[in-house]
């Protein structure tokens, strides 16, 4: 599977991971072997999953905070060979996750 990402700035996180042709996506199991964008779209799948010679291709949004780093902003495609989580860039930068000193982490848990 390649996993291409659409970087867009909003506060949500996003955690994924990967079991077959399924994604799961903020716990939401996605299976792109039945997916359509047009009948039930995902929000955090931009367009239409298609596999190409046995090799599923898809675009995911990528959120992120408001000081993001560079790899977020500019993310590299990852290429999973096998199933397990995704390794996402990360939401914001170390600097402002440490803003939030209210005891909340970057998912605003506390």
């Amino acid at each position: 599977m390649i996993v291409t990402f659409s970087p867009i700035r909003m506060e949500e996180g996003l955690t994924a991971s990967r079991n077959g042709s399924t994604l799961v996506l903020n716990g939401t199991a996605v299976d792109l072997a039945g997916y359509d964008a047009g009948k039930a779209p995902c929000p955090w799948i931009v367009g239409q999953p298609v596999k190409e010679d046995g090799v599923w291709r898809v675009n995911l949004i990528l959120p992120h905070g408001g000081e993001a780093p560079e790899e977020t902003l500019f993310p590299r495609p990852l290429v999973l060979e096998t199933d397990g989580p995704l390794a996402l860039p990360p939401h914001a930068s170390p600097a402002e996750d440490s803003a939030g000193a209210d005891g909340a982490g970057a998912d605003g848990a506390g």
